[in-house]
């Protein structure tokens, strides 16, 4: 089973129940990353980043090499994750995405990812 936790560096509380109701399992500050991600230590095997800074990626990288996680998938842009995603490319247990990306955002992409993972429990 994968985790979603959407990311923003904009105010979390606007967004928090929108996030949930796509299927996220929260949604962290970008600038409180380290804090954000430690109850989800268990859960860092493999992970997928998707955001389309790639000073972001950079940073959220490091702070999921200093938490011992596993192999790290970056993707730049929304629509390349979730094709990765969808053709098995990259299983992972976790997803972190940028909430606000252009073509598509976080709550589109784990909304899509979701379907994914409906469809493959049937």
């Amino acid at each position: 089973m994968t985790t979603y936790i959407l990311m923003t560096s904009d105010n979390i509380g606007p967004y928090l129940h929108r996030a949930l109701q796509v299927g996220a399992d929260t949604i962290i500050d970008k600038g409180d990353a380290t804090e954000g991600l430690k109850p989800y230590r268990s859960e860092l095997g493999t992970i997928m980043i998707v955001d389309d800074t790639q000073l972001t990626i950079s940073a959220v990288s490091q702070v999921l090499r200093g938490l011992d996680c596993g192999s790290i998938y970056t993707y730049t842009d929304p629509n390349s994750a979730l094709q990765a995603y969808r053709s098995g490319e990259v299983r992972p247990t976790l997803v972190l995405s940028d909430l606000n990306m252009p073509g598509m955002n976080g709550f589109e992409l784990v909304k899509e990812m979701k379907k994914i993972d409906d469809r493959s429990t049937e």
